[in-house]
């Protein structure tokens, strides 16, 4: 420096009355420095943890900066201070604030059949592997819906799969759920409809009865969804009725009139009924000797 110049060490702006605000994915910048003395940066960091996520190269005119994407979800500061070497020159420092803006959750979880947020299981048993992309960890959850289990129903950035079994679903009508997947404040959620099973009525054992001539009742157990059934039958020496309890499970009475004559056979035509569903029918041959 020549005797008797003015020492000066300027930047752009007043960066530390104006910060210079980073977005989370970080990013790399100059600063123009306008000295005449020879100056060093050194770079603090807000918070007692230990950071780096800000480098700095210097030249005679400029400060190359790098800052790092940021992986937390708070913003973090840094202060850049740019001051001479000499420390008899101290009041010339300049310090630059930099803000970088906190990481933002993110999730999304896919599936095969998922469009618009919304999939489709059929009635029977079912499972879907749902593949998760998320930056923190994550929770699953299918609320209110004892039907839907997750496996797992959270994870970390590494786990990247959750399996959803969806349990039968044995009622005649379709129902719903709502699957919601979320990481930090940021959700997904996906809407499930799985398949009613329609009206069904399924007897045990085989679909034919063989009995003697004599009077007589016999009884089929069946399973069943439908809340009433009635019992037909093509001759009139043949009746029946049906009894449904509460858990699906019923029986089939038929009722054989006395056979003095030649064998002879049947169709029962059992029809169970859901109101606003299409009817069941089962059929049963009987012959009685």
């Amino acid at each position: 420096v020549q005797l008797g110049m003015e020492l000066t060490l300027t930047l752009d702006e007043d960066y530390e009355a104006n910060p210079i605000a980073v977005e989370a994915d970080g990013k790399e910048f100059s600063l123009n420095v306008y000295t005449n003395v020879e100056f060093d940066v050194t770079v603090t960091y807000e918070g007692e943890e230990a950071q780096d996520w800000v480098s700095v190269e210097a030249s005679e005119s400029k400060i190359e900066v790098t800052v790092e994407e940021q992986p937390e979800f708070t913003e973090r500061v840094a202060t850049l201070v740019v001051a001479p070497v000499d420390e008899t020159q101290a009041d010339l420092a300049k310090k630059v604030i930099i803000k970088q803006a906190a990481n933002v959750y993110a999730i999304t979880a896919t599936c095969v059949g998922l469009e618009n947020g919304a999939v489709v299981v059929p009635a029977a048993d079912a499972e879907l592997e749902f593949a998760i992309e998320a930056n923190s960890t994550w929770t699953a959850t299918a609320a209110d819906a004892t039907w839907v289990s997750i496996e797992p129903a959270e994870g970390s950035i590494s786990t990247t799969a959750a399996l959803v079994v969806f349990a039968e679903n044995t009622d005649a009508a379709e129902r719903t759920a709502t699957i919601t997947f979320t990481c930090g404040d940021a959700t997904q959620e996906v809407a499930v409809t799985q398949r009613g099973a329609g009206c069904f009525l399924e007897i045990e054992g085989e679909p034919t009865v063989v009995v003697a001539s004599e009077e007589q009742t016999v009884e089929i157990p069946f399973t069943t969804n439908v809340t009433s059934a009635n019992v037909s039958a093509t001759q009139n020496w043949v009746s029946g009725s049906a009894e449904i309890g509460a858990d699906g499970a019923g029986v089939i009475s038929l009722n054989f009139a006395e056979n003095d004559g030649v064998a002879r056979e049947a169709v029962v035509t059992v029809t169970g009924s859901i109101l606003g569903f299409d009817d069941v029918e089962v059929q049963i041959n009987v012959e009685q000797g």
